[in-house]
């Protein structure tokens, strides 16, 4: 009894994958794209300088450090798709929320508004959790899976 598996290795099975546009060959994984275009800065800096004049001698010094992200344009248009955010929607839920019960004992047409946007707050919350929870996973999978053109920009998912 034999036993046979039809294992391909990677390049072999990505040799008949073309642009569905233009039919190039030439395509790239947004995953990849979109990871060679990030660039980290991080800069230390020393100077020291001297002065000599009417009123004495005068020596300084100054140290800086500078950290950031760059991205090129291709690698934002490659990039993944975001999540929502819960907690800002949250937060402002509970702090209009407590606003508005504090103002309670003198009622007026601040307090509607203040419970409008509570619950304003709390559907946007409810709905950003929804989407993190559903939407997000396919669109984040769909985007691991999707390849763009290097001739004619086209992205897509085989």
């Amino acid at each position: 009894m034999s036993l046979q598996t039809n294992f391909v290795p990677e390049p072999a099975r990505m040799t008949n994958l073309a642009c569905t546009k233009c039919g190039a060959a030439e395509v790239r994984r947004l995953s990849l794209i979109y990871q060679e275009g990030l660039s980290t800065i991080n800069t230390q800096s020393q100077t020291m300088g001297s002065s000599f004049g009417g009123g004495g001698a005068a020596f300084g010094s100054a140290s800086t450090h500078t950290t950031g992200r760059q991205q090129t344009a291709l690698s934002k248009q490659a990039s993944p798709p975001a999540k929502k955010h819960t907690i800002l929607w949250s937060i402002a839920a509970a702090i209009v929320g407590f606003m508005t019960l504090g103002s309670l004992a003198h009622p007026g047409l601040g307090d509607l508004i203040g419970i409008a946007m509570t619950a304003a707050s709390v559907r946007f919350a409810l709905q950003a959790k929804a989407y993190n929870a559903l939407k997000f996973p396919e669109l984040y999978q769909r985007w691991e899976r999707s390849f763009m053109c290097n001739r004619c920009g086209e992205v897509f998912t085989p």
